[in-house]
């Protein structure tokens, strides 16, 4: 696992075999109010996310536009 600031508990929920490998899926154990949190700071990342691809769409039309 990725080591840094985030302590979460995780637990195993899937494990897939195959020949030659295999895949472990883990899901960190939230708390209700942690879980709202992080989905919270999720959809304003996504916001701000496609407020910039919007400003980047508008700014192309009008550079054709003007082309």
């Amino acid at each position: 696992m990725k080591k840094g600031k985030c302590q979460d508990t995780y637990e195993m929920v899937a494990e897939y075999k195959e020949p030659n490998y295999t895949v472990k899926v883990f899901r960190p154990i939230l708390t209700d109010e942690e879980r709202e949190k992080r989905f919270n700071d999720f959809k304003y990342a996504t916001a701000k996310f496609m407020a910039a691809v919007y400003r980047e769409r508008a700014k192309k039309a009008k550079e054709e536009a003007t082309a």
